[in-house]
């Protein structure tokens, strides 16, 4: 019962399509998940205050996700009056908050630029709705995660009295409470169901956990496996399907291209493509792991924000001003088109391949070149130009 209830996870195509990609979710997900269960499994032995003061430090640094584990385990310290727990969780914030302003104020940028972009970028593609004087922007990703968990929240519904107070508590920290600040776009939901694997494989801990408590009857045994057969034979197959159709970016391919041939046969490729330009080489892109790919002639912009927090002073309410971002990071090639904008009246940049020639708009001209190769998928590659005297068609 102990493994079939520990597999269920797998049975989320978005939990095993995302560990494809290598990224650091996956093992997130497991560290949070370890420390879960050494933390329920201490002793008077265990090393409870270098848990808190470092364990949980060092999973911030990891994922900052890991600050709503802090924070369930420190509603239980509260809940359970645990003082002494306390102060070495209140110790493991300080010292967190202490190497986190560090690094911002050695780099001179803000760590959390990037979500807090996202989170903007989220805000584009989600539902308006006005309170008032007030709008508040609602986005229908997370009912992915309401769909995949449903059958299991209701057996949990059945067994609730099987819940014991800790594990209500984590399962609002580490669950319920991510879920509601993705939906408010206070978390983004680009990418959601990447960032949402450690939400799930807490919530099904947890599953676990009070399942296993119930004598292991026929009944029991039917109930599990009914909710499982129920996201089996629909979600599961219409998500692969949909994964299907894209491309697969898979570990063994980011591994296969960090070798230097490769990169050097990549970097040749894009130069020669280009013209042979001056360098430093700026493309503007979405994938920033394009980066492993080039050598040292190419600087990367990055579209999302992901790797460029100065995007952010170009968002605007409901479109992104791309053309004034390409114009101040200078910006020489373009390889990606991001559609992050809900207003049609202003520009967007799928305007620049709609059509397959050349583009101009507001002193910015695209000049189609080619098709080059973008993580693995082929995507028209643009040079662009500034000023009024550019040339180019205007559509």
């Amino acid at each position: 019962m102990a493994l079939a209830l520990g597999l269920l996870p797998l049975l989320l195509p978005s939990m095993t399509a995302q560990a494809q990609l290598g990224m650091e979710n996956a093992p997130f997900a497991f560290a949070l998940l370890a420390f879960l269960q050494a933390w329920k499994n201490r002793t008077a032995k265990t090393p409870t205050g270098l848990m808190l003061a470092l364990g949980l430090p060092a999973l911030f640094f990891f994922r900052p996700e890991a600050v709503l584990l802090g924070g369930g385990i420190g509603l239980v310290i509260l809940a359970n009056r645990d003082w002494k727990n306390l102060g070495y969780i209140l110790l493991g914030g300080a010292i967190a908050g202490t190497i986190y302003f560090m690094i911002e104020w050695a780099t001179g940028a803000p760590l959390q630029a990037a979500g807090e972009l996202r989170a903007e970028i989220s805000r584009i593609s989600s539902i308006a709705v006005s309170l008032g004087a007030s709008t508040i922007y609602l986005n229908p990703k997370p009912i992915i995660a309401i769909a995949y968990t449903s059958p299991f929240a209701l057996l949990l519904f059945f067994h609730r009295k099987r819940v014991v107070r800790d594990e209500w508590i984590m399962l609002f920290a580490l669950y319920l409470l991510p879920l509601i600040l993705h939906v408010l776009n206070v978390f983004p939901s680009v990418h959601f169901s990447r960032y949402f694997m450690y939400a799930y494989a807490a919530f099904f801990y947890v599953f676990a956990r009070v399942m296993a408590r119930k004598p292991a009857t026929t009944a029991h045994a039917a109930a599990v496996a009914a909710a499982a057969l129920l996201i089996g034979v629909t979600l599961v197959p219409y998500e692969q399907f949909t994964r299907s159709m894209q491309g697969r970016s898979l570990a063994r391919d980011t591994i296969a291209a960090l070798d230097p041939a490769f990169k050097k046969t990549m970097s040749e490729g894009y130069f020669e493509l280009l013209g042979h330009p001056a360098t430093p080489i700026v493309v503007a892109t979405v994938e920033p792991q394009s980066r492993l790919f080039l050598d040292d002639r190419f600087v990367l912009r990055s579209l999302d924000g992901i790797v460029d927090y100065k995007l952010g002073a170009f968002v605007r309410e409901g479109w992104i001003d791309y053309l004034g971002y390409l114009k101040s990071r200078h910006v020489d090639f373009i390889v990606s088109y991001p559609a992050y904008s809900r207003d049609p009246n202003h520009f967007r940049l799928p305007d620049v391949i709609e059509g397959g020639g050349d583009y101009a708009r507001d002193g910015v001209c695209f000049h189609r070149l080619g098709m080059m190769p973008q993580l693995r998928f082929l995507q028209p590659v643009y040079a662009v130009h500034y000023g009024t005297a550019c040339q180019a068609a205007r559509r």
